[in-house]
Formats: C-alpha cells, sequence, structure tokens
C-alpha cells in the first residue's frame, strides 16, 4: 500500500476529540518536534516533563477539523490549552502526519492502538512522559521518543505498509515562525522510507 501525500486546508474549525465508531476510520495525527538538549519542561497540572535529546511525537484525534487541529499544534505562539501546548510552544513542531485507522483494526481506543503500532513498528522507541497526552482514556500515555527523524518516518510508513493505518499523509506548518525553526521546510509531503532513511534530524 502507497503512502499519499496530501496537504490539507488549514482553516477549518477544530472539532472535538474522536470517538470510535463501527465501520469508519477513526481520523488520528501525529505531530513531532525536534528537541536538541535534554532538558525539563513544566507541563501544566502534569508537572515536570523530563526530555531528551532526540525527536518527540505526540498522537492525538479530531472527529472534525483535524487539519485546524494540527495547523494549531504547529503554530508557535498560542494558549497552553493541552499537554502537547506546552512541548510544541517550547519545541516548533516540523512533521506531522494525517492518519487514518480502520474501525475493524481498533481493539482499543484509536489513539491507544496508533501509538502501540508505532512503538511495534521502531524498537528504540518509547513512551516519553507517563499519562502525557492521555487525560481521556487509561493508557500510558500519548507521546512517544524516537532517536532520530528518520526512525520517525521509517515507524509512520511501516504502520501503513502493515495494514494497521490506510494512509498517512504528511503535512506541514503553516507559521512561518515554525518553518525557520525547522530550518526553513515546509513539510508538505510524505516521505517514502527510502526517503526518509537518507534524512537526519
Amino acid at each position: 500500500m502507497s503512502v499519499v501525500a496530501k496537504k490539507p486546508p488549514i482553516d477549518e474549525v477544530a472539532g472535538a476529540p474522536a470517538a470510535r465508531t463501527e465501520g469508519q476510520a477513526a481520523s488520528l495525527y501525529i505531530v513531532a518536534a525536534h528537541v536538541p538538549r535534554r532538558e525539563t519542561l513544566g507541563v501544566g497540572a502534569l508537572g515536570a516533563v523530563g526530555l531528551e535529546r532526540g525527536w518527540y511525537a505526540y498522537v492525538g484525534s479530531a472527529r472534525r477539523g483535524r487539519a485546524a487541529r494540527v495547523a494549531r499544534h504547529m503554530r508557535v505562539d498560542k494558549p497552553l490549552r493541552w499537554h502537547a501546548d506546552y512541548l510544541f510552544g517550547r519545541h516548533a513542531a516540523s512533521r506531522a502526519w494525517l492518519v487514518d485507522v480502520p474501525a475493524t483494526a481498533l481493539a482499543q481506543p484509536a489513539e491507544c492502538a496508533l501509538v502501540a503500532g508505532l512503538l511495534g513498528a521502531e524498537p528504540r522507541a518509547r513512551r516519553a512522559s507517563p499519562r502525557f497526552g492521555a487525560s481521556d482514556c487509561g493508557c500510558a500515555g500519548h507521546l512517544l521518543w524516537f532517536p532520530s527523524g528518520a526512525a520517525l518516518g521509517r515507524a509512520v510508513a511501516r504502520i501503513v505498509h502493515s495494514g494497521l493505518a490506510e494512509r498517512a499523509a504528511r503535512v506541514g506548518p503553516a507559521d512561518p515562525a515554525a518553518r525557520r525553526r525547522s530550518n526553513g521546510r515546509a513539510l508538505s509531503e510524505t516521505a517514502a522510507p527510502s526517503q526518509e532513511r537518507r534524512r537526519r534530524p
């Protein structure tokens, strides 16, 4: 199965988190940022979160307005509402994917299934912080750490090739500041696995 590239509109209205619907694909997303050095980040009521050097991928969902939700995550300046806002307010998100997971592949809440799939696709990946982004479910957290951008890209490609996801469309930041902080690249297309292997964080 090929990985489809698609650039969504950025003016949709953000909607409520997606729920599992029989016979309908769950509308999920992955937003990622590079953290250049070890640090401690304050995350609202979650408290102090230790970050290591590497790539951090946040898994979320939106029943409606998914593109707008992702665009908000990729803006640097925004109100601090969700756990992810603290991370992406400090380290600009520079990669994102819109991921469709068929309901038939879900034996657990959609975000949790995608997190598990990504962890299974990259042996070096791990959950970054307990309960991060998982206030409304019972899993251990929706923020993952990857050692490199290439490792993250391969994991995303593998979940599509394995059949867990129907597609993973890569999109890029509309915020000029985010583009500058990600070395000026507007990431609007999904890279194939071979291309990801050639990229470095």
